[in-house]
């Protein structure tokens, strides 16, 4: 397994709304993390931000313009804040090749992300044209979703997960992709397959033992602590909820992290 300092291994996601509400979790966990997810949740809503931007009802034109282009520099600010090589563009491409190609250039204009994603089951062709279009960007390959019960990817699949993680994993080495997404369980499994050494594996799901489980959405039988993670092969740990919204015995976000990265450290050694 790559040597990546324990804090390092940590992914934060940004699943907020507007990079108002994404700049003080980044100024106060940057230093505490590797780096932070940008999905569509965050990416939607400040593009909506910046065309459509909250405004009093019959606050009139020149109100929506001034807030619009504040919203602009908030973006703006973030990103530079997140800086280069930092950022997991969380898109989850699905679609043919001609298009994942020409949103794949658009996104390695983003400020340099470390990584974006797609999903595999898309088919070769549009990974391949990821690749291929990339940059300086990791292309990594989202599997089966975390929150897909084992009944439910046998509708949707026709496999268990486990053969469809490792079929999907196969075939985004096939087309030259540097990581894979999937849940740590799973994630385990490619670790133990040496023919698998050479992809980064990152999974969501992974839940410090301290987190409530009540109210999660993920499948409690995929799931790991990141302890369990990283001894298992792991390279990285996204997570949102335990680290933005830690139980109140454990302090804020920086708290969390800093206890994430404690439990990292140890579980290497």
């Amino acid at each position: 397994m790559e040597k990546i300092p324990a804090k390092d291994r940590i992914i934060v996601a940004l699943d907020v709304p507007s990079a108002q509400q994404a700049i003080p979790l980044v100024k106060s966990l940057a230093q505490h993390v590797g780096g932070f997810k940008l999905g569509y949740e965050f990416l939607i809503g400040t593009l909506r931000s910046m065309l459509f931007p909250d405004c009093p009802v019959d606050s009139g034109d020149d109100a929506e313009s001034e807030q619009a282009i504040e919203n602009l520099k908030r973006a703006r600010e973030l990103f530079y804040l997140l800086g280069s090589g930092t950022s997991l563009i969380d898109i989850k491409l699905d679609d043919i090749p001609n298009t994942t190609e020409g949103v794949v250039k658009q996104i390695a204009k983003f400020n340099r992300p470390w990584a974006f994603n797609i999903h595999t089951s898309s088919g070769i062709e549009p990974v391949k044209a990821a690749v291929e279009n990339r940059g300086q960007c990791l292309v990594f390959g989202v599997t089966v979703l975390t929150t897909i019960k084992a009944d439910e990817c046998k509708a949707i699949f026709g496999a268990e997960r486990g053969p469809k993680v490792v079929e999907f994993a196969e075939m985004l080495i096939q087309a030259g992709a540097d990581g894979v997404i999937c849940s740590p369980r799973e994630g385990q499994s490619l670790r133990d397959d040496p023919k698998f050494n050479n992809l980064k594996i990152a999974c969501p799901n992974t839940r410090p033992a301290w987190m409530p489980k009540k109210g999660d959405d993920q499948d409690p039988e995929t799931s790991l602590t990141p302890a369990q993670a990283v001894e298992a092969g792991i390279d990285y740990v996204i997570m949102g909820r335990p680290i933005r919204k830690p139980p109140e015995e454990i302090g804020g976000p920086i708290q969390a992290a800093q206890m994430i990265a404690q439990e990292i450290k140890d579980a290497l050694g």
